[in-house]
């Protein structure tokens, strides 16, 4: 399944569309492009020369399933028709739990950090997270360990892995921080 974020607008693309006889005569294919959601009430229509057209309708609400159905006329005017699979628009953000644990260089040993606030003399720190979407499912994660405690991670995805380990870490107060991007584009 398919996934977007954008309640008021979708890109329907299609291809390998090929006829020979218009071909021949240099005459273009013509679609028919419409977008339906579930209940099977039409959001739009169009006719267009391209194997593209951008839709633009009234705000759906998250959970809303659209399809799309493209009709090639050629040359001829014989019809043949295609629908989509679904696309799904998730608007809600998905959810992250952090968890962790630090090498104790006096004691030797990993220790879990237990709250925000955890002191240990530490060289080495190995972070793991939990993150969920109920919708579209979990993407990718952004994150950054950093001596500044307003620094905060971009939105440029730095791995799919739920984990990262710190090494050779210097001594001073780090704030870690993680975001979580669904399959639909939300952080």
């Amino acid at each position: 399944s398919n996934y977007t974020n954008d309640p008021n607008n979708a890109v329907i693309m299609w291809y390998n569309s090929s006829d020979e006889q218009s071909e021949i005569f240099g005459i273009p294919l013509r679609y028919i492009v419409k977008l339906y959601n579930s209940s099977y009430d039409e959001l739009g229509s169009a006719e267009t020369l391209q194997n593209r057209y951008n839709f633009s309708f009234s705000s759906q609400a998250h959970g809303t399933v659209l399809y799309a159905n493209v009709t090639v006329i050629n040359s001829a005017n014989l019809k043949s028709n295609a629908t989509s699979g679904p696309l799904t628009i998730d608007l809600v953000k998905p959810n992250i739990n952090t968890n962790g644990s630090v090498f104790n260089v006096s004691k030797q040993l990993y220790q879990r950090i237990t709250n925000a606030q955890s002191w240990f003399y530490a060289n080495k720190a190995q972070l793991s997270w939990n993150a969920s979407d109920a919708l579209s499912g979990v993407s990718e994660y952004s994150y950054i360990l950093s001596l500044d405690k307003n620094k905060r991670p971009d939105y440029i995805a730095d791995s799919t892995n739920r984990e990262k380990l710190y090494t050779n870490l210097k001594s001073g107060a780090y704030y870690f921080f993680v975001i979580v991007k669904d399959k639909a584009g939300n952080w």
